[in-house]
């Protein structure tokens, strides 16, 4: 008779087929953070307003502040025409951006870094040659998560 443990070990072993690929987002805001999953496809909007699919409590962000497109071979982000407008890995985007795994987004003082189970972390140099980004001396870096937010100082 064959152990169950085995067989789950088995059946587990190497990488999950890419309907089981898990993708989310790890939202830091100002005193707390999370993680949200991703579903494999549709539409979720990023903001503050009560409609959309992951909420922030920031001033600085619009209700609807971007919107993920996902389909199961890339995730797409669209900046909706936020007046403080939206940042990956430093880069204001204009438009669209495809999101690799490991890429920080700043919206307003909240930090977004999407993960992507099984996909390589992102090579931003394969993007062209790459702006430095503007000196931001008020981020903190995360070496852990490879990405940085800003820095909360309390109001005085």
């Amino acid at each position: 008779m064959t152990d169950p443990r085995e067989t789950l070990a088995t059946e587990h072993s190497g990488p999950r087929p890419a309907r089981e690929r898990r993708r989310y987002l790890a939202v830091f805001e100002e005193s707390s953070s999370r993680v949200v999953p991703l579903p494999e496809s549709g539409e979720v909007f990023v903001g503050r307003g009560d409609e959309v699919g992951v909420r922030v409590r920031d001033a600085k962000v619009s209700r609807k502040h971007v919107s993920l497109e996902l389909s199961p071979e890339r995730v797409q982000l669209v900046d909706l025409g936020s007046q403080n407008g939206s940042y990956v890995n430093g880069e204001r985007v204009s438009g669209s951006r495809t999101l690799l795994s490991g890429d920080s987004i700043e919206l307003g003082h909240t930090a977004i870094v999407f993960h992507a189970d099984g996909a390589e972390v992102g090579d931003h140099q394969c993007r062209g040659k790459r702006k430095r980004p503007p000196d931001r001396s008020d981020l903190v870096r995360l070496p852990a998560l490879g990405c940085q937010v800003a820095e909360q100082h309390p109001s005085s």
